[in-house]
């Protein structure tokens, strides 16, 4: 089984290129609409599904105008959730950069020059030259802006890749063969069990830290760690007893979790910390 993400640009012909990919190796595609459902059985709410979808229009005014600490955890939660099986082929989301130090997850990168998309574009929503144009430019400005905001990385650099496909020349079904056959590869083809078991780990500590975060905790002296089977450790200075609580409560009411180990210490005070 293999593990890819896939980052395009509108008009590459990427999603194309997933879906194609995921039928011939038989993976579960993880695009827009499956993360939106996967994202609904984590009991993300309704208000915060429209952070995650990447086409709508608008996506950095949607995070500026919210929070985008909250943002990153729940996508960042969603991302290892749909990775900690070791397979799927999943489409955007910054996925190739949460999954980056998985060395078992293949990532690639599809693009083709603006001339060719907006052809595309063209003929696949039968617009004329100036909306597709149009369309493209707000696209890549929000997408760029997106992921230098949320993950301070520059989407070009091809060092976030293992591979970089150019529609330009290339065919749909050329690229597909080529991410197939280096999906078969060894390095790419098992991810090894603890790899998966920190995916799981990782994915249920950023939902516990979404939830902390939602309900307003003051998380700059929290330390919290995952253990399997759903052990959760926090440690900390909470500003009080009754904070406290509300902490190993929320903890506890998370799904997955079957144990909460705490050792709080008394809130700092003028940078000095007393226990």
């Amino acid at each position: 089984m293999s593990l890819i993400t896939i980052s395009h640009s509108i008009g590459s012909g990427g999603i194309t290129i997933a879906q194609q990919v995921a039928k011939q190796l038989d993976l579960e595609i993880f695009d827009d609409h499956r993360l939106q459902s996967e994202a609904v059985q984590m009991g993300i709410r309704p208000e915060e599904l429209k952070l995650l979808d990447e086409k709508a229009p608008g996506l950095l005014d949607r995070l500026l105008s919210r929070r985008p600490q909250l943002y990153l955890d729940l996508m960042e939660a969603l991302i290892y959730k749909v990775a900690k099986s070791g397979s799927g082929v999943i489409v955007g989301h910054g996925s190739h950069f949460i999954l980056r130090d998985f060395n078992c997850a293949m990532h690639v990168r599809v693009l083709a020059s603006f001339d060719t998309r907006v052809k595309r574009l063209m003929s696949e929503k039968e617009l004329g030259r100036k909306s597709a144009e149009k369309i493209l430019r707000k696209h890549t400005e929000e997408i760029e802006g997106y992921l230098k905001y949320i993950f301070k990385i520059d989407r070009g650099s091809p060092y976030n890749f293992d591979f970089v496909i150019n529609t330009d020349k290339m065919t749909i079904d050329l690229a597909v063969e080529l991410i197939v056959a280096a999906a078969q590869a060894e390095m790419y083809r098992v991810c090894s069990d603890s790899a998966m078991t920190t995916m799981a780990q990782l994915s249920l500590s950023k939902k516990i830290q979404a939830e902390l975060l939602r309900q307003n905790i003051n998380r700059n002296f929290l330390h919290l760690e995952v253990s399997d089977p759903g052990i959760v450790s926090v440690r900390g200075f909470p500003k009080d007893e009754v904070e406290q609580a509300r902490i190993i409560d929320i903890i506890k009411a998370e799904p997955g979790v079957t144990e909460v180990r705490s050792e709080f210490g008394v809130a700092p005070v003028h940078g000095i910390f007393t226990t």
